[in-house]
């Protein structure tokens, strides 16, 4: 587990930052409840006749005025966005942040496989964000508790729960995406959690749209539909699928056709096709990306790119065993 407590002590400053920070705005707001109160009935019934602004929020279904509806307004946003911003971030730098710093090479002198590295690393992701939650979920009741509102508790918990796959759900598609990437690309994370975010927000707004909801985690994670019991057995499957095939294309990561072609064009070889079978056998297990299996396979693609180097200018497909490649023209 010793790379599982190095990702976990690297991210727990991040950590502790972003649970403050999103924890604090969430007790905040709740804390404001009491002196609003008053008010509420009038908040509520001008939110629920604002039109497509109040359907994309999902005002039209929830009753702002209730302690329920102001959280699941309020501290959903602030949680489901910032959340999901934090496990992207955090996923996205889990394999790319090691190509980056050049620290791959080194991980790879250790007695430790890709997979175990890779699964350790995923493990810490879930421990962080997990943490996050359990901090900001910790807010949010607390204050409810000091202000004297009662919750409905099995609802809060069920949407805390929500909110917490949505965020692993995005944190393992942003660690698929971080193992084909040179370096970390944290615009892709955030615009990604972004992009997955306004996309709920189009379906709450167009009907048409209601076969994505199998892809944004929103859907999912809305304080309206889960408030209210709406079946969501479906999205939910959903997610969990998308979320463990993201984290799953490192571990189907193969040195697939580009990776070979580059390869061969530095001997002037066109490449273009590589037997399938082939390319997931030449797949170096301590890699722990495309890019860091480019050195482990040079060793063994280069006596036969230079044996065959007379074939230049000509496509090729790269086809045999291992012990036995052969570059046959197309």
């Amino acid at each position: 587990m010793t790379i599982f407590k190095h990702e976990v002590r690297s991210g727990l400053t991040g950590c502790v930052l972003w649970s403050a920070v999103i924890g604090g705005l969430m007790a905040l707001c709740v804390s404001m409840y009491p002196s609003m109160s008053g008010s509420m009935d009038d908040f509520s019934a001008m939110f629920a006749n604002m039109g497509d602004f109040s359907a994309a929020f999902g005002l039209d279904k929830l009753e702002f005025g209730s302690i329920m509806g102001f959280y699941g307004t309020e501290c959903g946003n602030i949680l489901g966005l910032g959340g999901a911003f934090y496990a992207a971030l955090t996923a996205m730098g889990l394999l790319a942040g090691e190509e980056g710093g050049h620290t791959a090479e080194f991980l790879l002198t250790h007695p430790v496989s890709r997979v175990r590295a890779a699964a350790e690393k995923l493990a810490a992701l879930a421990a962080l964000v997990l943490a996050l939650n359990a901090v900001c979920l910790t807010c949010g009741a607390v204050t409810i508790l000091a202000i004297g509102e009662a919750a409905e508790w099995g609802d809060l918990l069920r949407y805390h729960a929500a909110l917490l796959g949505m965020q692993l759900e995005i944190g393992g598609v942003c660690f698929g995406l971080s193992a084909l990437l040179r370096r970390s690309s944290f615009g892709l994370a955030m615009g990604l959690a972004a992009m997955l975010y306004f996309l709920g927000l189009f379906i709450n707004l167009d009907a048409g749209l209601d076969g994505l909801r199998f892809v944004t985690p929103y859907y999912y994670a809305d304080a309206a539909r889960v408030f209210s019991g709406e079946a969501l057995a479906g999205p939910v499957l959903s997610g969990c699928a998308l979320g463990l095939l993201g984290a799953g294309a490192f571990f189907r990561m193969s040195t697939s056709d580009p990776v070979v072609a580059a390869l061969g064009r530095e001997y002037g070889l066109e490449i273009v096709q590589v037997d399938p079978a082939l390319a997931q056998a030449l797949t170096p297990r301590d890699a722990l990306s495309l890019r860091s299996s480019v050195p482990l396979l040079e060793g063994a693609l280069t006596p036969l790119f230079l044996s065959r180097a007379p074939l230049g200018g000509r496509p090729l497909r790269l086809e045999g065993t291992p012990e036995r490649m052969t570059l046959v023209p197309m």
